[in-house]
């Protein structure tokens, strides 16, 4: 299949994930000075990888619910819980097999699936972590009745059996 040129983007000298798939990135240690000091980047041969939903946003109700790899995979997961309660995500060994399997250029420590969590009804909801998942909140991870939030799910080991992730919620 031959590509159209006439309809791409020139992002020569941008990272960009295209489709989930890393296609260039700094390859060199990069040290750059601000206001607060000296900072150096390592080197990211293949980038950082946002791993993008893809498909209908996933509605998961009742109480006490683990919401699966392939519900975050999708990017939006509306909850609907019967009452205060908790909503576990799903292992990281889990998520990472998800990942790994809609980005063909590989999941690594870095990487990060953004999830877009719904409360869709008139309770509160907390959300509890899946095996091999740690919180950065220091505080709560409550979710308020009808209200939104963005997760950020960072991989911090990217080996499997060994799959670790930190949520940013």
């Amino acid at each position: 299949m031959a590509t159209n040129l006439s309809g791409m983007i020139n992002e020569a000298g941008n990272d960009a994930v295209i489709a989930n798939t890393r296609v260039r990135a700094m390859n060199v240690p990069t040290t750059f000075t601000d206001s607060t000091g000296s900072v150096t980047l390592a080197a990211a041969p293949l980038g950082t990888n946002y791993i993008d939903g893809a498909g209908a946003p996933q509605t998961i109700s009742g109480a006490s619910q683990t919401i699966p790899a392939n519900a975050l995979l999708n990017g939006v997961v509306v909850a609907r819980p019967s009452g205060a309660t908790t909503f576990t995500t799903d292992t990281a060994a889990n998520i990472l097999n998800a990942c790994t399997a809609v980005s063909p250029g590989g999941v690594q420590v870095g990487d990060y699936l953004p999830v877009l969590v719904m409360n869709d009804s008139a309770f509160a909801m907390t959300m509890g972590m899946g095996s091999g998942i740690t919180s950065a909140n220091s505080s709560t991870n409550s979710l308020p009745a009808n209200t939104s939030r963005y997760c950020q799910f960072r991989f911090t080991n990217a080996t499997p059996g060994s799959a670790a992730l930190t949520m940013f919620f």
